[in-house]
């Protein structure tokens, strides 16, 4: 049996933003809907629908977003159907064209647990990491784990044996930037 992850959204964050991206080039007049069970009483109301235009011949994503104020915590059913825009008749609809998948979402009590969170890997610092020289390379591989991109400076404090930490900073402006959640450079010091 298979075992599905919902879809993580935090009230502190005060917003969920969620994309989707076609897999074909939709044609004229297709639409993407979302219903989200909120209420948690089994049924998708019409209250509960938003609906987005698809972009005609491309495979842009389009962002559905919601505002998490008023909603309680707990595991929401989510249905999201793309499809014609005119088949897109209610949440039990049957499209001649397109997709209908059901999804979980979990709302959670406070903010997103990794936010602004860098993940540090791969330490290559020579053959044994034992005596190095001043003008010994550091590698390692730096990930962004959070839910925004990383559009800043990092700094970096290294420590070596019984010396004074030296702290260099690594540009991660514009191009630079970590994209949110899968960003990943390889660094040397």
């Amino acid at each position: 049996m298979a075992s599905f992850t919902p879809f993580p959204a935090y009230k502190g964050d005060g917003k969920v933003s969620i994309a989707v991206t076609p897999h074909q080039e939709p044609t004229e007049n297709w639409s993407l809907s979302m219903w989200v069970d909120w209420d948690d009483d089994g049924e998708f109301e019409p209250s509960e629908q938003k609906t987005v235009p698809l972009e005609k011949g491309t495979k842009n994503a389009v962002v559905v977003s919601y505002d998490l104020a008023g909603y309680t915590v707990g595991v929401k059913c989510m249905r999201l159907m793309m499809a014609p825009t005119s088949e897109i008749t209610g949440p039990c609809a049957v499209p001649t064209l397109g997709d209908v998948q059901d999804f979980t979402l979990e709302l959670f009590e406070g903010g997103f647990p990794q936010a602004g969170d860098l993940l540090l890997t791969k330490l290559r610092i020579g053959k044994s990491g034992k005596r190095l020289s001043a003008t010994q390379d550091i590698t390692f591989d730096m990930y962004n784990l959070s839910d925004t991109d990383f559009d800043r400076a990092a700094q970096v404090r290294i420590f070596v044996d019984d010396l004074p930490p030296v702290e260099e900073l690594v540009d991660c402006h514009g191009a630079n930037r970590l994209a949110a959640y899968k960003g990943k450079r390889e660094v040397t010091l």
